[in-house]
Order: C-alpha cells, then sequence, then structure tokens
C-alpha cells in the first residue's frame, strides 16, 4: 500500500520529469549517466557521496535543467541520509511545478523525519488542496484516496508517535481544515490511514509495555532471588564470625592456662636458682678470702730468712688450702646442680616461647580470616543495597520497541527503489 501510494503519483512526475529539457542530450548517453548517478551514489558513504555529487555533475553537463537528472540526485542524497541538500532539491523542482503531489509527498516525508513538524503541517495543508473534494473517476480517484491515506498516516502519526511535538490545538485545527478539503469522499481513505499507524503504534505500545511488564517481573523475580542469595551469604557470614569469636576467647582461655601452667612450672626453677646462688655467696666469699690469706702468707713466706718462721707459715699456707679445696668442692657442687636446674628452665622456657608462638599463629590466622569476613561483609551490604534498588522493565528490546515506534519511518518509509526505477523507466 505504501510503494503504490508513491506509484500512484509517479506517473505524473515523470511524464513532467521527461517533458522539462530545454537542451535534451542523447536520451541513451544521458540515461547511461542517471544510471551511474544511481549506482555511484546508492551507498550512504563519504566516498560515495564525493562520486555522486562529480555524476550529477556530469550528468547535469550533458542536460541543464532535465528534471530527471535533478530528481534522481535528490533520491541518491535521500539514499545517503542527505536530508536538508535533499530538501532543497525538491524545493528547486517545486518552484517548477508547484502542484506536482509527488514532489509534495517527497518534501513532507523529509519535513517529518527531519522532525520539523511545524512546516509538515503547512505543506500538509497545501498538498490537500491539490486534492479536489469532490469525487473522480478510476485512476484519479485512486491516486487522491492514496493521497488522502498519505495525510491520515501523517496526522496519525503526530497524534500518537510525536504527540506533543506539536500543540494540539494546531494540530487537530489543521487536521480539519485538511478533511474539509478532502471533502467526505475520502475521509474513509484519511481515516484508514490515521488508524493505521495508530494501530501499529498501539501495537508496538502494547510490545514494549509487555516486554518491560516482563522483564520487570523476571527483574523483581532475580531480585528476590538474589536478596534471599545475599540474606543467606550475610548470615553465614555473621555466623562464621560469630564462630571465629567464640573460637579466639577459647584460644585466649587455653593461651592463658597453658602459658600460666608453664610459668607455674618455671616458677620453682626460678626458686631453686635463686636458693643455690644464695648458697654459694658463702663458699665464693670464703675462697676470696682465704685466696687473700694465702697471697698474704706466701708473700711474708718468701721474704722470711728464719727457717722456723717460714716453715710456720706454710704449714698455714697448707691449712688454708686445704679449706679452699673443700670450698672450692662445695661451690663447685652447688655449680652443677644450678646447670641442671638451669637446663630445666631452658627446657621450660623453650616451650613457654613455642606455646606462645603457636597461640599468636593462631591468632593471627583467625584475625586475618576474621578481616577477610569483614570486607565479605560490607561488599555484601553493598550488593544488598544495590539490589534493594527498584527494578525497571527498561531492557535493550524494551528500548529497541520503544524506538521502533517513535520513529517516522516506521510508519511511513520512501520509496527509493520504486522511485529509482521510475526515472529509469522514464528514459524507455
Amino acid at each position: 500500500m505504501l510503494v503504490r501510494l508513491w506509484i500512484a503519483a509517479a506517473g505524473a512526475v515523470l511524464l513532467m520529469l521527461g517533458a522539462v529539457s530545454p537542451l535534451s542530450a542523447d536520451d541513451a548517453e544521458l540515461q547511461n549517466a542517471v544510471v551511474k548517478l544511481f549506482d555511484t551514489g546508492w551507498e550512504p558513504s563519504f566516498k560515495a557521496r564525493a562520486l555522486a555529487d562529480d555524476q550529477f555533475a556530469a550528468a547535469a553537463r550533458l542536460a541543464p535543467g532535465d528534471a530527471r537528472v535533478s530528481y534522481a540526485y535528490a533520491l541518491v542524497q535521500i539514499k545517503q541520509h542527505r536530508y536538508p541538500e535533499g530538501a532543497k532539491r525538491i524545493d528547486e523542482l517545486l518552484a517548477d511545478e508547484r502542484e506536482n503531489v509527488a514532489l509534495w509527498k517527497a518534501k513532507i516525508w523529509l519535513s517529518m523525519l527531519t522532525k520539523n513538524y511545524a512546516a509538515a503541517m503547512v505543506e500538509m495543508e497545501k498538498l490537500s488542496q491539490l486534492v479536489p473534494p469532490e469525487a473522480a473517476e478510476g485512476a484519479a480517484e485512486d491516486a487522491h484516496r492514496d493521497t488522502a491515506r498519505f495525510l491520515g498516516r501523517l496526522v496519525g502519526f503526530l497524534e500518537g508517535p510525536a504527540d506533543g511535538a506539536v500543540s494540539a490545538a494546531i494540530r487537530d485545527r489543521a487536521k480539519r481544515q485538511i478533511l474539509d478539503r478532502l471533502g467526505p469522499a475520502r475521509e474513509s481513505a484519511f481515516e484508514e490511514g490515521r488508524s493505521r499507524v495508530s494501530d501499529q503504534f498501539a501495537n508496538l505500545t502494547g510490545a514494549k509495555e509487555e516486554s518491560a511488564e516482563a522483564a520487570k517481573t523476571a527483574a523483581e523475580a532475580e531480585q528476590q532471588r538474589l536478596a534471599a542469595e545475599l540474606k543467606a551469604k550475610a548470615e553465614q557470614i555473621a555466623a562464621k564470625g560469630e564462630e571465629l569469636d567464640e573460637r579466639r576467647e577459647k584460644l585466649r582461655s587455653e593461651a592463658k592456662a597453658e602459658l600460666d601452667a608453664i610459668a607455674k612450672e618455671d616458677e620453682p626453677l626460678v626458686n631453686e636458682l635463686a636458693r643455690l646462688s644464695s648458697l654459694a655467696t658463702v663458699p665464693q666469699q670464703q675462697l676470696g678470702q682465704i685466696s687473700v690469706e694465702i697471697s698474704r702468707l706466701q708473700s711474708l713466706a718468701d721474704r722470711e730468712k728464719d727457717p722456723a718462721r717460714r716453715n710456720f707459715l706454710i704449714n698455714d699456707i697448707n691449712r688454708l688450702a686445704i679449706l679452699a679445696s673443700r670450698y672450692d668442692a662445695e661451690l663447685a657442687a652447688l655449680e652443677a646442680r644450678a646447670a641442671a636446674v638451669a637446663a630445666q628452665r631452658a627446657n621450660v622456657q623453650r616451650r613457654y616461647q613455642q606455646a606462645q608462638a603457636s597461640y599468636a599463629a593462631q591468632f593471627g590466622q583467625i584475625q586475618s580470616t576474621l578481616v577477610d569476613l569483614d570486607k565479605q561483609q560490607k561488599r555484601t551490604a553493598g550488593e544488598q543495597q544495590r539490589n534493594q534498588r527498584p527494578t525497571t522493565g527498561d531492557t535493550r528490546r524494551a528500548r529497541a520497541l520503544a524506538t521502533q515506534a517513535a520513529a517516522f519511518t516506521t510508519y511511513e518509509e520512501f520509496p527509493l527503489e520504486a522511485e529509482r526505477q521510475r526515472v529509469l523507466d522514464s528514459f524507455r
């Protein structure tokens, strides 16, 4: 139906296009130039744009003023999304053919596509003036009804997808004026076109809402699932933390008990060493005094000239040496006992240090695990907070449907391929 709308008016357009050629070139050569224009410019790329510009200039030199060349170039510009330039080219053609319905449709299509809705409504009123209010016969009436459907679709787009883009009062006034000019015979065709857009828009909007609702329902279910999972995870972390706290307290109690027990073992050894040290004080002092006395007597004996006196001194020295050996033996015994106690104490201290190191390692491991659990707890709390955000149905499909529903080309495409063929057919 859409292509037929444009084709219905194409015959009149191309008759005009083929007739306006004040400096006609050889049709075959001109046809080849137009074919090349289409071939080189039928891609929306920068290279194709430059090639199309050059080819248009070459074709225009063959037939200056031939409307078919200008119209072909306008189609190429539309294909390349050069809408302002295409609209300018259409305006130039309309300057010579103000009552050409197809050109007006192209102009309105470009205004709607570029969201120049105010200009589009003015152009729609001008197009409606080209349709006589009285019913015609045959193909002429079919073309008028197609124009009415086209205008209906445009109004339907302004009422639906583009609602709010223009004042409702201005839009409704333009709609009434268009209907008045079309006449009762075309009102049903106008309404058919308008309803088609309204129904399509409603279907797309409904599909988008259904998709969004389904996505929101799925998101809410996922949110609930994740909330339960995060809650269980948080409870596990808390339970693990409590378990480690209890374990740490128990370990602290065990450490204190064991270290106290070892320290208790060490206490009598310390006392024994102190006692032995105290006992060794007397023989040490006696040995010191005897050593001093022996040195004094030896010095006197070395200077004594009287043999009797000298023997007396030596006898005293020998007596003191025997006494010193007794004290030395007593001191050696005390030192041996002190060494044995010291060895026992060293073993006790080693056990104390080993136990202390073992408990410190266990405390460190528990503390490291608690720090890691704290990090997990914070991450889980953050995830729970994010998971509590309101769910939406904003999915890729919903966005795509919303974009499709709002796009003018969803409801009215420009029949580029058909129009291109019409231009080429005009050379036959």
